[in-house]
């Protein structure tokens, strides 16, 4: 793992310290940008541990009864049929990605097998729950309900890695995952058009290592990274062109504007746009006010340094818009 080292070590302490209880790793959330390495973090969780690990999807918890087909699936091994522990226990991991889709409703119900391990039903029927964790991956922690997010003991915040950070993903994908060599100036590249998100990183990299072997090539260099990366129209700051029509719209707008007018003006799907301006307002190149999006000083002077706009047309926005 490279990255987040005070995430990890958070996570090792937990880990270890829950092996030498006989117990279940606390819950915990992860919130971040897409691609940011929260799955990847939930199996290190895994691996630490030797606890086995179930992906579970959103769509497959809708209700009490899917709920408790997931946990008739997780071992019993340790406990006696009233739930007591007897033994060494085995507690599964369980990862929800995007869980902030669940119903308010299963937000509920794993509430309080999170916190009681037991679910609610009937007198009747068994509701004991062998102990779990529960990971949970979001890009929109706000959606979660507060007794439900409450329920998360450990909750950490996925950033963007750094360029070195994204120099060392770049070089150890090239090397395990493509096996092919590649230069320090490649690498960094790769890196600073890969917006510090793994995912992007390699993706990037494979199309530059596609573009080495089409050109005959067995070590990936930074010339012809950037004449790939010239032939895609992804810029030096990992800009697309979508990126920058979107600015030149709100530039050419000159009014905050909503998301869905956005979309419509630009011929861009609402959950791209969604996923476009995040970067852009990372990068400080657009801003969400309260009655829409706007473009920002930096913004007006990005488009100029990429001859999006003239000088004059900078100046003139600049007067009309800040002065």
């Amino acid at each position: 793992m490279i990255g987040n080292k005070d995430i990890l070590m958070q996570i090792q302490i937990a880990a270890v310290a829950a092996v030498r209880t006989n117990s279940a790793v606390p819950h915990m959330l992860f919130s971040g940008t897409p691609g940011c390495g929260k799955t990847t973090t939930a199996k290190l969780v895994s691996q630490i541990t030797n606890y086995p690990l179930i992906e579970v999807m959103v769509d497959s918890l809708t209700n009490l009864k899917d709920v408790r087909k997931l946990f008739l699936q997780l071992p019993l091994d340790g406990y006696d049929h009233t739930g007591k522990k007897i033994g060494k226990i085995k507690p599964v991991i369980l990862f929800i990605d995007e869980i902030h889709g669940l119903s308010t409703k299963v937000q509920e119900i794993l509430g309080i097998a999170m916190e009681e391990w037991k679910l609610p039903v009937q007198s009747e029927i068994s509701n004991f729950v062998p102990e779990f964790t529960l990971i949970g991956a979001t890009t929109s922690e706000g959606k979660l309900t507060v007794p439900f997010l409450e329920r998360f003991k450990m909750v950490f915040y996925f950033k963007p890695y750094t360029v070195e950070e994204s120099i060392d993903i770049v070089k150890y994908h090239a090397l395990n995952t493509f096996k092919m060599n590649i230069t320090d100036d490649a690498a960094k590249e790769i890196a600073l058009r890969g917006r510090g998100i793994p995912r992007i990183l390699v993706s990037l990299l494979r199309r530059v290592r596609d573009f080495s072997i089409a050109m005959n090539k067995t070590t990936i260099e930074k010339e012809l990274a950037i004449a790939c990366f010239s032939i895609m129209k992804v810029n030096e700051d990992g800009l697309t062109e979508h990126d920058l029509d979107l600015l030149y719209n709100l530039f050419k707008i000159n009014a905050p504007v909503g998301i869905d007018n956005l979309a419509m003006m630009t011929g861009i799907p609402k959950g791209n746009l969604m996923s476009l301006e995040r970067y852009l307002i990372q990068k400080g190149l657009i801003m969400r006010a309260p009655r829409g999006r706007e473009i920002t000083r930096e913004g007006l002077k990005y488009l100029a340094k990429q001859g999006k706009i003239s000088e004059m047309e900078l100046h003139q926005a600049m007067m009309e818009r800040f002065e």
